[in-house]
C-alpha cells in the first residue's frame, strides 16, 4: 500500500527469461548459482507447514515486518554474525528493525535500510478479507538451519486490495553460511511500475556491498537459487558504529525541568568491521533548544574484537533546566572508517516544565511539512509511543494536526497499553472517533475518563474514517524515532520514522495525591521507570512520615533489593540501584507508616 502522496500507475510489465546462471562475486566474494547451472543447487521445495515445531508468523499486513524472531544459533553474514531477523510482508527478511517498502531499488544500494535477504522483495500484501497469504519459518532440531516460507502471497491491488499469487521461501545454513531461495509459484503481475518493481538479493549492513540476482524480473516456478559464502575472502573491513544512544532504538524520551537532577549519557557502540580495533576515540555532544552546546565528552573505548560491543557511560552529564527539545549525539572517531552512515546516533530529548498542571507531550515543533501523511483506501493509520517523564499520571486527551479532510470522513484517536508481547501495543485503554475536523490546526479529543499510567508507555494511533484524510508530518532535527504506521490491526515501523515525526501529541497530568489509602493524602513517585542504573521514590504525605521503606520483588516473588530511608516531616526519598538487576519487570512494595502501596518497576540495560 502507498501513502497517498505518490501516485502509481497500473502497468503491463514483461516477464524476462533468466539466461544467466550464474553471478557474482560481489565485493566481500559472494557468489550465486541457480538450479539450471550445472553446478548449482537442485530445486527441492520444502513444505514448512507440515513441519514439527513450525512457526506461522502473525499479523503480517501490508508493508511491514513482524519479529524480532532468534536464529537458533548465530548466522554468519558477510563478516558479521546475525542472531536474531525480523520478517517482511513484502517477501524478505531483515537483521534489523526496517522495513522496505516500494520502490524497490537495485541491490547494493546506499538509501537505507540495509541488512537484508530478498528472496522476492515487492509489493506483497496479506491485508483484506479473504486473502490467502502465509508465512511460516522453521528451525531444525540440529540448530543449523532456518527456512522461511511465503505461501500464496499476492501483490497489493488499488481496486481489489490483492492479485495473483506467490509461493516462495528462504533457507539459511550455518554449517556452510550459504543461503538459498526457492520459488514454487509465482502468477500474476504487480501494480507497482514502471520502474523498481521487484528485486532478488543480498545486501550488507552499510548497503556499500550487495549480489543482485535480478532486477525486475519475476522469477520462474520450479526454480532455486544459492548463494555461496566465500571460502576465502581479503576484503578487510575497519568500522567502528554507535549502536544506541541511551535505549536500543534511540527513541526520543521526555524529561522534566531540573535544577539539579543529572541526566545521565550513554551509548552502545560496536566493532562492527572483521578486524580487531585498538582504543578510538567516542564523541558525546547535547545541544540545548537553542543549539548551544550544553555538554560535551569524549572517552576512549577499549581494544575491541571483530563482533564486539561496549556500552560506554560518559562522564559528563547534564541537568535539562530548561524546557525545549535536547539533541544527546554520539559518534565513534576511528580512522580510516569503512562506514561513515553509521558512526553517529542522535536522541531527541523532550523537557517538559512538570511544574504546571498538565503538559502536552509531543516529538514534532508544532509546524507541518506541505504534505500529510494518508493511506489509499483509507483503511491505516499511524500512531506514536509516549513513556511520560514522570509517574503516576493521568492521560487526559489526545491531538492531531489534520492537513486534509475534504470528505470530511475523520479519524478515530485510540490509545493502547504497552503489555503486549516485548512491550507493544496491547489492551485497548481508550477510542473516540472525531468527525468533525478543522484543516491546518490541532483537532483535540478528550479521552473518555482520565487514564492512569504508572509504569512504562502507551502506543497512540491516529486512524483514518475514511480516504483522503490526512495528518501533518514534521521534518524539524531531532527526529524521535517513535513512530509506527497500522495497517488492518499489524503495527510496524513507520517506513519514514528516520526523517519524519508524526504530529500526534497526548495531553498529562500529574496525579497530585495519589496512593491506596485516600486518607493518608499520600503522592508517589518512582522514576526513571523504565529504569537502568537506578531509580528514584518520593513519597509526600499531608501528615508526618514515620517510617518509609521498600522492597523490589521479582515476578516470582523473590526479594532482590529493599532499603529505608530517614523521612522528614513530609517527604521521604530514596534510591533503588538496578544497575545489577537483570532486566525485567520488577513489583516496589513501598511502605509508609502503615499504608502499602506497590508499583511495577521495569530494568532495561
Amino acid at each position: 500500500m502507498k501513502k497517498l502522496l505518490l501516485a502509481f500507475t497500473t502497468i503491463a510489465l514483461g516477464f524476462q527469461t533468466l539466461a544467466q546462471t550464474s553471478g557474482g562475486p560481489d565485493l566481500y566474494g559472494y557468489t550465486w548459482r541457480d538450479s539450471n547451472d550445472p553446478q548449482g543447487p537442485v530445486y527441492n521445495w520444502i513444505d514448512v507447514p507440515q513441519l514439527t515445531d513450525a512457526q506461522e508468523v502473525t499479523l503480517l499486513a501490508d508493508d511491514n515486518t513482524r519479529g524480532p524472531f532468534a536464529l537458533s544459533a548465530p548466522f554468519h553474514f558477510y563478516w558479521y554474525d546475525v542472531s536474531t531477523f525480523w520478517v517482511g510482508s513484502n517477501g524478505y527478511i531483515a537483521f534489523g528493525n526496517s522495513a522496505l517498502a516500494s520502490p524497490f531499488l537495485p541491490i547494493p544500494n546506499v538509501a537505507a535500510p540495509h541488512n537484508f535477504i530478498a528472496g522476492m522483495l515487492s509489493d506483497l500484501n496479506f491485508d483484506a478479507v479473504g486473502n490467502p497469504a502465509e508465512c511460516w519459518y522453521w528451525r531444525n532440531a540440529m540448530a543449523d538451519t532456518l527456512i522461511v516460507s511465503w505461501i500464496n502471497v499476492p501483490f497489493w491491488d488499488p481496486t481489489t486490495q490483492f492479485t495473483g499469487a506467490n509461493t516462495f521461501q528462504i533457507i539459511l545454513s550455518t554449517v556452510d553460511s550459504s543461503i538459498t531461495m526457492q520459488y514454487a509459484l509465482q502468477s500474476g503481475l504487480t501494480n507497482v511500475g514502471p520502474g523498481d518493481y521487484m528485486s532478488i538479493g543480498i545486501e550488507n549492513n552499510s548497503g556499500a556491498i550487495g549480489l543482485e540476482h535480478s532486477h525486475n524480473v519475476y522469477p520462474v516456478a520450479n526454480y532455486a537459487v544459492k548463494y555461496y559464502y566465500p571460502a576465502n575472502t581479503t576484503f578487510q573491513v575497519n568500522d567502528a558504529s554507535c549502536n544506541y544512544v541511551t535505549n536500543e532504538t534511540t527513541g526520543g524520551i521526555f524529561v522534566s525541568k531540573s535544577a539539579t537532577d543529572t541526566f545521565k549519557l550513554a551509548a552502545e557502540i560496536k566493532n562492527t568491521g572483521n578486524t580487531v580495533l585498538n582504543p578510538f576515540n567516542v564523541q558525546a555532544t547535547v545541544k540545548s533548544p537553542t543549539n548551544l552546546t550544553v555538554a560535551s565528552n569524549a572517552i576512549a573505548s577499549d581494544t575491541l574484537q571483530a563482533g564486539q560491543t561496549q556500552l560506554i557511560n560518559f562522564a559528563q552529564g547534564f541537568i535539562p533546566t530548561n524546557a525545549g527539545t535536547y539533541q544527546f549525539s554520539t559518534t565513534t572517531l576511528l580512522g580510516g572508517d569503512a562506514t561513515p552512515s553509521n558512526n553517529s546516533l542522535t536522541q531527541e530529548i523532550v523537557c517538559i516544565d512538570s511544574n504546571s498542571a498538565n503538559q502536552w507531550l509531543g516529538y514534532d515543533n508544532g509546524v507541518a511539512g506541505a504534505t500529510g501523511i494518508s493511506w489509499q483506501g483509507g483503511n491505516g493509520g499511524v500512531g506514536n509511543y509516549f513513556i511520560p517523564p514522570y509517574y503516576p499520571c493521568n492521560i487526559e486527551a489526545v491531538r492531531c494536526f489534520i492537513t486534509a479532510d475534504p470528505s470530511l470522513v475523520g479519524y478515530s484517536a485510540i490509545i493502547f497499553d504497552d503489555d503486549g508481547l516485548n512491550n507493544t501495543p496491547g489492551t485497548l485503554l481508550d477510542s473516540q472517533f472525531v468527525s468533525a475536523t478543522t484543516t491546518g490546526v490541532w483537532n483535540v479529543s478528550n479521552t473518555t475518563a482520565p487514564i492512569t499510567i504508572n509504569s512504562g508507555g502507551v502506543y497512540v494511533a491516529w486512524y483514518m474514517g475514511g480516504p483522503d484524510v490526512q495528518l501533518g508530518l514534521n521534518t524539524a532535527l531531532p527526529i524521535s524515532n517513535r513512530s509506527y504506521e497500522l495497517l488492518g490491526n499489524a503495527w510496524a515501523i513507520y517506513r519514514n520514522r528516520a526523517i519524519e515525526d508524526l504530529m500526534l501529541n497526548i495531553k498529562i497530568s500529574k496525579l497530585t495525591f495519589q496512593g491506596l489509602d485516600e486518607n493518608k493524602n499520600l503522592s508517589l513517585q518512582l522514576y526513571p521507570n523504565p529504569a537502568n542504573d537506578a531509580a528514584i521514590i518520593k513519597v509526600h504525605a499531608l501528615e508526618t512520615i514515620k517510617q518509609f521503606s521498600y522492597e523490589i520483588i521479582t515476578a516470582q516473588g523473590q526479594k532482590v533489593s529493599s532499603g529505608l530511608a530517614e523521612p522528614n516531616q513530609s517527604m521521604a526519598e530514596v534510591k533503588i540501584e538496578t544497575k545489577s538487576l537483570p532486566a525485567g519487570l520488577y513489583i516496589c512494595r513501598i511502605l509508609v507508616n502503615d499504608t502499602v502501596i506497590t508499583r511495577s518497576l521495569s530494568v532495561t540495560h
